[in-house]
């Protein structure tokens, strides 16, 4: 599927496609996840993992569960990673030398959702964690569309998908409200970057170094202390247009 699909997918960015220098042969994937370890090690890694539930006190039947959505996740990565290898090689075998990054379905997570539609080089394979859909199609193709769109890919979900995708309904709110995806995103790109001060307001130190974009806003608009997240913002906003005011004091909205 994944071999047609490249070829039909070039023939269709390229009006008619390109005679191809060579094809890719699936079999050579089969077997093999994308990390290069074999299927079999990866149903070993199912078993580890429930053993190690097992040693730090959890029921059986959770840590059975644990070891299944372990594997659940490694099978749906490694089918992922070899259709996306066999593509790309049909891809070079045409001569595509850039491809972007498209999305697929509605439950893609904020990290896919702003890379969305972005361009490679043919050579160079895009950043994947475990469980991610992304997939990429000639550069040819890349004309546009939800998929290959951050913005219109948003448009199109529903308030529960949205609020999924950019970490919480705050969040959503304040995507609806003007925010910047690429900022509201990246507030939880470090772990522990997100902190809960004793007042129970929410804060980020993304973009909080000397020369960093939170504190320069900030900093421009005589705003001192922690950069507040878009949930602590609405939690002491009186209205509308005040929390828009503050979005866009601590950065949010650019």
């Amino acid at each position: 599927i994944a071999a047609d699909y490249a070829a039909a997918s070039v023939a269709e960015a390229y009006r008619g496609g390109r005679i191809a220098d060579y094809e890719p042969a699936p079999d050579a994937w089969a077997g093999l996840a994308g990390d290069g370890r074999t299927v079999a090690g990866l149903v070993d890694g199912a078993m580890v993992t429930a053993k190690d539930a097992i040693k730090i006190g959890k029921p059986l039947p959770e840590a059975l569960a644990s070891g299944g959505a372990w594997l659940s996740m490694a099978v749906a990565t490694a089918m992922a990673d070899t259709h996306r290898g066999v593509e790309q090689v049909g891809f070079v075998g045409r001569r595509v030398r850039q491809y972007a990054r498209q999305l697929t379905g509605s439950t893609n997570c904020g990290r896919c959702i702003i890379l969305a539609g972005r361009l490679y080089y043919a050579q160079t394979a895009f950043l994947r964690h475990p469980q991610c859909d992304c997939t990429h199609v000639p550069a040819a193709d890349a004309q546009g569309g939800a998929a290959l769109n951050p913005h219109e890919y948003l448009d199109g979900l529903s308030d529960e998908q949205l609020a999924r995708a950019l970490g919480s309904k705050a969040n959503a709110q304040a995507w609806r409200d003007g925010a910047d995806v690429n900022q509201l995103i990246n507030a939880y790109r470090r772990k522990g970057g997100v902190q809960t001060a004793q007042n129970g307001l929410r804060h980020t130190t993304e973009g909080m170094t000397r020369a960093g974009w939170g504190r320069q806003v900030m900093t421009t608009y005589g705003a001192t202390g922690v950069r507040l997240m878009p949930s602590s913002i609405y939690e002491i906003a009186r209205n509308r247009d005040e929390a828009q005011s503050l979005l866009r004091t601590y950065g949010w909205i650019l």
